[in-house]
């Protein structure tokens, strides 16, 4: 009967000890999945600005014969720059920008690069895509990201 106590005991701590191990494994990889699906994340924001910045040159006119002769462009392997192509908030962003005057007084030059380059790295840019990262952290397996 000893003998019976002495294996229960055993195969029961055996048990606690493989569902712990087991337990332990499933956090890992959910942590590992998590951390992931953030980069993933960045990645997609960031290839957005990119897009946005080709956009952006792209309405000024002396850029376009260069950006279609270069192929610049993010949204074949960006996943969720299509979705946000059309969003009404970054149009009234961009022609915001677009409308900014850039010269100098020595030149009648226009300074469309500067005011691009400018506008990707605007306090504006970055407060819509931070809102695009929070929409899509809501539930990214939506857009395809974590599968």
């Amino acid at each position: 009967m000893r003998k019976k106590y002495i294996v229960f005991i055993f195969f029961f701590f055996s048990l606690v000890i493989g569902f712990t191990k087991c337990k332990n494994n499933i956090s890992k990889h959910k942590i590992i999945g998590l951390k992931e699906v953030e980069l993933e994340i960045q990645n997609e924001v960031e290839m957005l600005r990119k897009q946005i910045f080709f956009n952006f040159l792209y309405r000024h006119q002396s850029f376009r014969k260069v950006l279609k002769e270069d192929g610049a462009t993010y949204s074949g392997r960006c996943k969720i720059c299509l979705s946000f192509y059309f969003d009404p908030n970054l149009k009234s962003i961009s022609d915001k920008w677009f409308l900014k005057v850039y010269s100098n007084e020595m030149s009648d030059k226009n300074y469309y690069i500067m005011k691009s380059l400018d506008f990707m790295m605007s306090e504006d840019l970055n407060n819509y895509l931070d809102s695009v990262k929070a929409e899509i952290t809501k539930d990214p397996q939506a857009w395809f990201i974590g599968i």
